[in-house]
């Protein structure tokens, strides 16, 4: 004697053999009163059990009984797959990490970004959902730094993802290094290019004759910031 197991997405079928643990052909013979059907796709599954008896001397002969009522819908949520990171960016003291779930596996209720290795694993942020963006902040400017995903639900959680390729959060704008750069007046020289203003009085001091705009731009430039602080006024 044994038993036959059956699985559907809903109480009233329709109805398959189920798998695994629970196969026709473990269960058939088996005088267990459960078993286990591991490995089930997440969804909301009922299930239905019927009788197997052999007649006394007749070992081939099989009976199943009848069929029980569906039982209770239960919900199977299986732990998530693997996620991949797809963007990463640098910022000041930060890095901004993007996030994707896995195509297959239970679906994830948060993706936990983590700095690589074991001295960075505890500088984290958190996606809540399949996907989207978080930042990574107390990172190390002039540092570089790579990043793996992990996946979350209430069974458990993902293999690690890929580690990232390595960024290096930016070195804040060195303007305490020049505290006598006319600042304001950078500012307003990119402006004046990039709208063509170019006026006397936005270029003071500065010559521009014939072909010669170039050499003017620049020694309108230095006269704002020394040379050894253009970078300080950025892009």
């Amino acid at each position: 004697m044994g038993y036959r197991v059956q699985v559907a997405s809903g109480a009233s079928g329709p109805w398959s053999d189920a798998g695994y643990g629970c196969s026709y052909g473990t269960t058939r013979a088996s005088l267990s009163t459960d078993c286990l059907m591991n490995n089930q796709a997440s969804g909301t599954y009922s299930f239905r059990v019927a009788a197997i008896t052999k007649t006394i001397g007749l070992s081939a002969v099989q009976t199943e009984g009848p069929w029980s009522a569906g039982s209770p819908a239960v919900t199977v949520v299986y732990y998530p797959s693997t996620p991949t990171i797809t963007t990463v960016a640098a910022g000041t003291e930060q890095a901004v990490v993007t996030v994707q779930a896995g195509s297959s596996g239970g679906v994830p209720t948060s993706i936990v970004v983590h700095g690589s290795g074991s001295a960075n694993f505890g500088k984290t942020c958190t996606v809540t959902g399949t996907s989207g963006t978080c930042t990574v902040s107390g990172l190390t400017n002039g540092t570089g730094y790579s990043f793996i995903a992990i996946a979350h639900n209430s069974t458990g959680t993902s293999p690690a993802s890929t580690q990232s390729a390595s960024v290096t959060p930016n070195v804040p704008c060195a303007r305490a290094a020049a505290p006598n750069v006319d600042w304001a007046g950078c500012s307003k020289f990119k402006a004046d290019l990039s709208g063509a203003n170019l006026t006397g009085a936005n270029l003071t001091g500065t010559t521009l004759s014939g072909s010669n705009l170039s050499s003017a731009i620049l020694r309108a430039c230095a006269e704002i910031v020394p040379a050894s602080e253009l970078h300080a006024c950025g892009s």
